[in-house]
């Protein structure tokens, strides 16, 4: 599943994978075909497969057009502002956890008065960069567990 790119030597890959506790699974494979599949542990190997959808799964962007354009021809409202919202606090709630190494709750990522970006509502395209990179060209890593960000 892994694939290196033969003109940049790196990683190629649009999946989505959960790790937890208990075991681990594939969301989404590829684009085209998602094949969700649940495994014990963190060794995705078919001995230890608990569970995969056994029809073909309909490409999740596709379904999603479908149903705006379902609502557009019945004259019905769409609204994804409050899914998209909620997307959103889970990916603060995501870099909160991996940089600081701290369990983070929904309500803690919704009540930090954290700014990623100091100030940034007053930042310009004339503004500094809010980060430097080093003397060596190097920019500082989170260091879970010391880095405090919320």
């Amino acid at each position: 599943m892994v694939k290196l790119s033969t003109e940049s030597g790196c990683w190629n890959t649009y999946s989505d994978y959960a790790h937890g506790s208990k075991g681990s699974a594939v969301l989404m494979a590829t684009l085209g075909q998602p094949e969700p599949t649940i495994y014990k542990g963190h060794n995705m190997v078919v001995k230890n497969l608990i569970w995969e959808f056994g029809l073909p799964d309909p490409n999740p962007y596709h379904v999603e057009w479908q149903v705006l354009l379902d609502a557009i021809h019945q004259d019905k409202p769409h609204n994804e502002a409050r899914r998209a919202g909620e997307a959103d606090v889970a990916v603060l709630m995501g870099r909160m956890a991996t940089h600081t190494g701290q369990y983070i709750t929904w309500d803690q990522a919704l009540n930090s008065d954290y700014q990623f970006v100091k100030d940034i509502d007053t930042m310009t395209f004339d503004s500094p960069a809010p980060i430097h990179a080093n003397s060596d060209g190097i920019y500082s890593a989170p260091q879970p567990g010391i880095t405090k960000e919320c």
